[in-house]
């Protein structure tokens, strides 16, 4: 559980890095799409966690 938090908070981080790179500002609508692409990250890895647990 402590590798897939530190997994979204860097992807997170990275978004931004990257964000601020091309943009050279960080704005709000760049943060936003960070935390939109990390929601969609943590819904894909709780499917893959649901999927791991349900019994065959």
């Amino acid at each position: 559980m402590r590798n897939i938090a530190i997994n979204l908070i860097s992807a997170f981080l990275t978004g931004l890095l990257i964000g601020y790179l091309l943009i050279g500002t960080i704005t709000i609508s760049l943060v936003l799409a960070c935390l939109a692409s990390v929601a969609i990250l943590a819904i894909g890895y709780t499917v893959i966690y649901l999927l791991k647990r349900k019994p065959n």
